[in-house]
Parts: structure tokens; C-alpha cells; sequence
């Protein structure tokens, strides 16, 4: 695990424990009958019980902060991390190529909380009340069929809101085996028939309590640190990447940058290209400082940058950019990685002219030209 890799893996395990308290508080406050009025109002008292925006806000800006220094190889004082915090705030752009500070305060919000819970009720409300008219409607045992699938139709929505697909496949076990009861019944067995729908409605209340509550949870939850933790893997590793490009140009013995492929990368994309390409006849991931692709490569990426000495690249320095190591490495790995990477139809071009890929393939190939983000006084705290 790289010094990224770790920083954001504690702004995740900090944000986790800010979005357990304030779900747990929500959880024990709502049932499935909660109106939206009451839900907002929920939220919101418990959103200002915890400050939730604004510790948020300051959890990311702190770690922020703790990957400059990193990069920078200081250490600020209290001093100096508040005068960053505020050059920062006001001059750095996100990824997007928005202000930062527009993300900054759009970290923490309830607004996306709110709405995912509130579907979660609506869901459960609508499938219980759909499973109350069954005891209510004249009974017809040929309508049966469809009626059952009515209920289990509503119910698959909100087992899909808790992510509980083991949950559905119980619950509508038990409904098909009423359902079978009713089909050895006749039209005259009305009592009988009432008695059975009366079971589907009583599994649909007990079952809609446990998943309104647990899509409740998944939203308040997952959804809250979901959104705050993909805002901040892919801020804190911008910021990174600033501090460590800005570093590159003040150190005088630094001819380059290197991009290295973070340890717990999931499935091959275009990061594996961008860290293991030689377009410059540096090595491989090695770029002249002042070009290089766009850094992150894509939201939630966590690939390192480490900053290349003259001591440690070719005697003969940079080349230009040469397209050629980009097909040189395309046609040395598996068609597999190259489909992941190229996608199937772009995998198929490559193969029809591979030497026209960097065309067909701009958003891969583009080179940015690179200068400091980060003023000397600021990166360093002088």
C-alpha cells in the first residue's frame, strides 16, 4: 500500500464512522410510514446534531493537506496548513475542471440521503399497500396468478434498494407456496381463499419492516459515505498528483515523473497503460516532467507518482513523444487486457492498423503540457 493508497484509506475509515453515527440515529427514528415531511426533518436535525457537512468538508481538506506534505516532503505547521487550506480552497480546480471549491461544498450534503431514503419508503409503502388490497378486492382464484406476481414484483423493487437478493428469493418462496395452497382451492372456498391472502399480506408487513429498514441503512449509509469517499479518492489523489508535479520542477536534479500502478487496482483499464508504456524512451510509466497524460486517470484512481532523478533515466535524457511505444506495448500484452483497456471495438481497430491507434485513440495518447499548480511558497510553507 502505497503513502495515497493509505491516506485515503483512513479519510474512508474516519468518513465511515461519521455516516455509521448519523445512520444509526436516522434508523431509529423512521418507520415505513415516515412521511417525506418527517423525513427531512429527521435529516436534518440529525445533520446539524453532528455538524455532518462541515466535518466532512474539514475531514478532506485535512487529508488534503497530509498528501502535499507528503509529496512535498514537509511537515507544516498549524500555521502553515491554515494558509494552504485557504490558497487551496480558492485557487485549486478539480479533475472535472471545476473550481474545487464548488465540490468542497457539495461534500456532506443530505440532499442525496434524503432522496435515496425516501424511495425506499415510497417502495415499501406502495408494496404493502399493493398486498393489503388483496384482502380488500372481491376474489377471483383465476386473478391469483396475477395478483401474486403484483406483490412480488413490488417487493423485488424494495429488495433491491436493501441489496438483499437472498432476502427476495425467501420471501418469495413462501409467497409461491401460499400460492400453490390456493390453487388446489375453488372459487366457493372464499374463506379459505381470504385466509391465504390474508398470509401474503402478513409476510409482505413482516418482511417490508426488515427491508425498509435495511434499504434505509443501505441509503443512509452506503450511499452517504459512497458519495463523500468518491469525491475524496479522486480529490486527494489530484492534490497529490499537483504536490508531486509541482515538487518535480522545484527539485533542480528532477528530469521526470513516474506513474505506478497502485497495488489494490481491481481489473485492467487505462491506468495499466499509462504506468507501463514507454513513450519517451525513459522506462516504463516514466514521463519528462513537463508532459505527461492527465493525472488521476479516472475517478477513484489511486495510482502513485513518483519523481524520476537525472541519476536514475537514460544517459541521453527524454526523446520526444514517440506513438510507436504505445503500439510496442498494446501488441505485447494479451488480447484480454487489450480489449479492457481498448474496449472490443477498439481492440478491433488496433488489430485492422495498429499504427493508426493514437488517432483512434486521442483521450489514451493525449499528452498534457505540465507546469507547477502549486506556488513554491506554498507547496513548501516558507
Amino acid at each position: 500500500m502505497n503513502k495515497l493508497q493509505k491516506a485515503v484509506a483512513e479519510f474512508i475509515k474516519k468518513n465511515a464512522a461519521i455516516s455509521k453515527k448519523a445512520s444509526d440515529e436516522i434508523l431509529s427514528q423512521l418507520t415505513i410510514d415516515t412521511t417525506p415531511k418527517q423525513l427531512n426533518a429527521i435529516v436534518d436535525k440529525i445533520w446539524k446534531k453532528y455538524d455532518i457537512q462541515a466535518v466532512k468538508k474539514e475531514l478532506l481538506l485535512n487529508h488534503i493537506v497530509a498528501v502535499t506534505e507528503i509529496s512535498a516532503g514537509v511537515k507544516y505547521t498549524n500555521t502553515q496548513v491554515n494558509s494552504f487550506k485557504a490558497w487551496y480552497l480558492e485557487n485549486a480546480y478539480s479533475p472535472s475542471g471545476e473550481k474545487f471549491k464548488t465540490v468542497y461544498n457539495g461534500i456532506g450534503g443530505s440532499n442525496a440521503v434524503k432522496q435515496e431514503i425516501r424511495q425506499s419508503l415510497q417502495a415499501g409503502q406502495s408494496w404493502r399497500s399493493t398486498a393489503q388490497k388483496l384482502t380488500d378486492k372481491k376474489l377471483v382464484k383465476s386473478a391469483i396468478a396475477k395478483d401474486v406476481e403484483t406483490v412480488l414484483n413490488k417487493a423485488r423493487g424494495v429488495y433491491g434498494l436493501s441489496q438483499n437478493s437472498e432476502g427476495y428469493t425467501e420471501y418469495k418462496k413462501a409467497v409461491r407456496s401460499v400460492q400453490a395452497r390456493i390453487n388446489r382451492l375453488t372459487d366457493q372456498d372464499t374463506s379459505k381463499l381470504k385466509r391465504a391472502y390474508q398470509d401474503i399480506l402478513d409476510l409482505t408487513n413482516k418482511s417490508s419492516a426488515a427491508q425498509i429498514e435495511s434499504a434505509a441503512k443501505y441509503a443512509s449509509y452506503f450511499k452517504d459515505r459512497y458519495n463523500a469517499e468518491t469525491i475524496a479518492r479522486t480529490e486527494i489523489t489530484k492534490a497529490y498528483g499537483d504536490a508531486s508535479i509541482s515538487n518535480s520542477f522545484y527539485e533542480l536534479d528532477v528530469i521526470g515523473i513516474q506513474f505506478v500502478l497502485s497495488s489494490g487496482h481491481p481489473e485492467v483499464d487505462e491506468c495499466d497503460y499509462h504506468t507501463s508504456v514507454d513513450l519517451y524512451d525513459m522506462g516504463a510509466g516514466i514521463y519528462p516532467r513537463e508532459r505527461s497524460p492527465e493525472y488521476p486517470f479516472h475517478p477513484n484512481c489511486l495510482c502513485g507518482v513518483e519523481m524520476v532523478y537525472s541519476h536514475e533515466a537514460p544517459a541521453n535524457g527524454a526523446s520526444d513523444y514517440n506513438a510507436k511505444g504505445g503500439e510496442k506495448y498494446l501488441k505485447s500484452i494479451s488480447e484480454g487486457k487489450r480489449k479492457s483497456i481498448l474496449g472490443v471495438g477498439g481492440n478491433e481497430k488496433f488489430k485492422e492498423n495498429t499504427k493508426k491507434w493514437s488517432k483512434e485513440f486521442p483521450d489514451l495518447s493525449k499528452q498534457e503540457t505540465k507546469k507547477p499548480t502549486i506556488p513554491n511558497d506554498k507547496l513548501y510553507g516558507k
